[in-house]
């Protein structure tokens, strides 16, 4: 037999319903303990583990009650709130305040009714054990990328050499395009769309080290250089058609050609133009023969030193220089996966 407490109010009919629900029924599953709430004064310990509640007209007379009755349990009770308020938000309300059920009393069924406290003693007899162990996603946890913080570019000393990751982008406007526009134009667009670069990559730990009207190198120094410089670029490659359509508001839509090469760089802080070194010759010359238009490429050194997360997305598409070559093809991330 389950002993269930029903609180319910001196000018209500819930008692009789109660009874005419169960008083064919011979056998004795449920005993029911009916407590007018007006007649509330001093909190005895109860130990049941399911009360009905009958709310007054408001929510507000009646929570401060609710409150004082669910004091009084052992161990918190699963709850059934029988009300005559409609509104979805009262039902909320009672939801938060931790009710197993919400029922409205003029439309109170015995199949109703009897549901709900079938459902409430599930709860009391099944309860949950939730073991309080950290549920760790190995790919995640494995292929979690950090962004630098608080890093300076000023700690960096002229004409050293550092481990870098390049970032070689190319704008790539059609030839008709460039027929209808001026040079000042068109110069004017390539410098709106350096900004726009330069936010980005900024976020990600990046800064533009060499900018040439519809090209420019981004250099990757602190933190995970690597995954920093190609997750940046996904990011920008993802993204770049509405910066160009939305933020820019660019009748023209500009394509873009993204190299990545990492490895040992020699560095200077202004005089950019004039650095020559084996890892930017290489980027140069991969932009050149693998780098197409709307293509995102990067050599086996950043492959290698991927994130977890993000090799599924590259494919291998060739060798250059003895090194391998993988390109950004996002619908393999959903397929090899």
């Amino acid at each position: 037999m389950i002993d269930i407490d029903v609180y319910y109010l001196n000018n209500s009919n819930l008692i009789e319903k109660i009874d005419d629900f169960f008083s064919s029924e011979e056998d004795n599953t449920f005993q029911f303990n009916f407590i007018e709430i007006s007649l509330l004064n001093k909190c005895e310990q109860k130990t049941n583990e399911i009360l009905i509640f009958e709310e007054e007209d408001s929510y507000v007379n009646s929570v401060d009650i609710y409150e004082k009755v669910i004091s009084c349990y052992e161990n918190k009770p699963a709850i059934i709130i029988v009300s005559s308020n409609k509104e979805i938000f009262n039902v909320v309300r009672w939801m938060r305040k931790g009710a197993a059920d919400y029922l409205l009393l003029n439309e109170i069924k015995k199949d109703i009714f009897i549901n709900s406290i079938r459902g409430s003693v599930s709860f009391v007899t099944n309860k949950l054990v939730i073991p309080n162990e950290e549920i760790v996603d190995e790919s995640y946890s494995k292929g979690r990328i950090m962004l630098p913080k608080d890093y300076d570019w000023n700690s960096l000393t002229n004409d050293q050499f550092y481990d870098m990751s390049l970032v070689m982008i190319n704008l790539v406007l059609e030839k008709d395009s460039i027929g209808r526009y001026s040079k000042a134009s068109i110069e004017k667009i390539f410098e709106q769309v350096k900004n726009e670069i330069s936010s980005i990559m900024q976020i990600f730990g990046g800064r533009i080290w060499l900018w040439q009207n519809n090209w420019g190198i981004i250099t990757f120094h602190f933190g995970d250089i690597v995954n920093c410089s190609v997750l940046s670029s996904v990011y920008l490659f993802n993204h770049f058609f509405l910066v160009c359509l939305e933020k820019l508001k660019l009748e023209e839509i500009i394509k873009l050609k993204i190299s990545i090469h990492s490895g040992n760089c020699l560095f200077h802080k202004t005089n950019t133009e004039q650095i020559t070194s084996d890892l930017i010759n290489s980027l140069v010359h991969l932009e050149k023969q693998y780098t197409q238009e709307d293509s995102l490429v990067i050599t086996d050194e950043v492959y290698k030193n991927l994130s977890a997360r993000l090799t599924p997305a590259f494919v291998k598409i060739g060798e250059y220089e003895s090194r391998e070559i993988f390109q950004y093809t996002p619908k393999n991330t959903y397929t090899n996966n």
